[in-house]
């Protein structure tokens, strides 16, 4: 998992080090949050910094902790998901970075344990509770078009839409006292998909 990490971090960090910032500009940095994302469980926040008159590189990463009510048989039971997300991505701004409408590209990482505590009965009808988890890591990558306003040149929003190709592997842990569980979990599968995002953020 740090291998992918790593891999996934490295081109943008080798972008920021090599490109020579020859503009001068008051605001190169923006620290943003996803605010839409709070209401998911996804505490996600990025950082961008302007490297040029056209290009950014963002590094956007976030803690996953939510849970909700999911149906197992007759029984409904809460599931728990914790995990982390982590998206580096390069920005071309049509005007001046970085503010505007621009283009870009990204790769995402993200890992997730979903876990729900159940009841169950065992072969002699006695009840038992039971625990089962699975481990999703996706990683993919995508594209994306996007517009960032700077209101008074502090206060950032940045809106941005693209088709995404994810790739997720999974591992699951039954309770070893329900081996045979059919239970499943709600989460991300591999294949096309959107990314969309909102984040609100401070320029300097």
């Amino acid at each position: 998992m740090k291998r992918i990490i790593l891999i996934s971090v490295l081109p943008v960090l080798l972008l920021f080090l090599t490109t020579n910032n020859s503009k001068a500009q008051v605001k190169d940095n923006v620290v943003k949050l996803n605010l839409f994302g709070l209401i998911v469980g996804q505490y996600q926040m990025s950082y961008e910094r302007a490297l040029n008159e056209n290009l950014s590189v963002q590094l956007a990463a976030g803690l996953i902790s939510r849970e909700w009510d999911l149906s197992f048989g007759t029984a409904t039971n809460t599931q728990k998901d914790n995990g982390f997300i982590i998206i580096p991505e390069v920005r071309y701004y049509f005007s001046e970075a970085p503010k505007g409408v621009y283009g870009g590209a990204f790769i995402r990482y993200r890992s997730v344990t979903n876990s729900v505590e159940y009841t169950t009965l065992d072969q002699n009808l006695n009840t038992i509770n039971a625990k089962a988890e699975l481990s999703r890591n996706a990683i993919g990558g995508g594209l994306l078009i996007g517009y960032q306003v700077l209101i008074s040149d502090a206060v950032a929003i940045d809106i941005q839409l693209g088709p995404q190709y994810k790739s997720v592997s999974t591992d699951f842990t039954p309770d070893a006292n329900d081996p045979n569980t059919s239970i499943s979990f709600e989460g991300e599968d591999s294949g096309v998909g959107v990314r969309f995002a909102v984040n609100f953020g401070i320029a300097f």
